[in-house]
């Protein structure tokens, strides 16, 4: 699996305002471009009109859910163009994660608390 270096990675990441300066935080001392969306709509949006290397995505969020944005995604047939790491509290049921792992875009699914050295290394390693 190829090495990203990470400062050529610019991550979006929708999730609460708590977490997105948690992740800000550290990944900029990494050496990441970060941008943050506290709103699910503004994520979307910024998905629609700029590239990103790596999306952290948290499934519980105020107006639309991580699963509605991955369905738009889809729906618009850029999923697949997408690195997709999902972060969440969420108990997803083990038949309906796999069918999410196996959906081009997504890379993983990763329960909260994050591990984020661990997370810096998954990220590191897609290609």
């Amino acid at each position: 699996m190829k090495k990203l270096i990470p400062q050529s990675l610019k991550i979006l990441v929708i999730d609460d305002e708590q977490t997105t300066k948690m992740y800000s935080k550290f990944f900029s001392a990494k050496g990441f471009e970060i941008i943050v969306a506290s709103d699910p709509i503004e994520g979307l949006n910024l998905i629609r009109s700029e590239k990103f290397d790596v999306i952290l995505l948290d499934i519980p969020t105020s107006l639309i859910n991580g699963f509605s944005i991955i369905e738009l995604l889809a729906g618009e047939d850029t999923l697949k163009n997408q690195n997709i790491f999902i972060c969440s509290v969420v108990q997803i049921p083990e038949v309906q994660l796999k069918n999410w792992l196996r959906r081009d875009g997504i890379r993983e699914f990763i329960k909260k608390p994050v591990n984020l050295d661990e997370l810096f290394s998954m990220i590191t390693k897609i290609g």
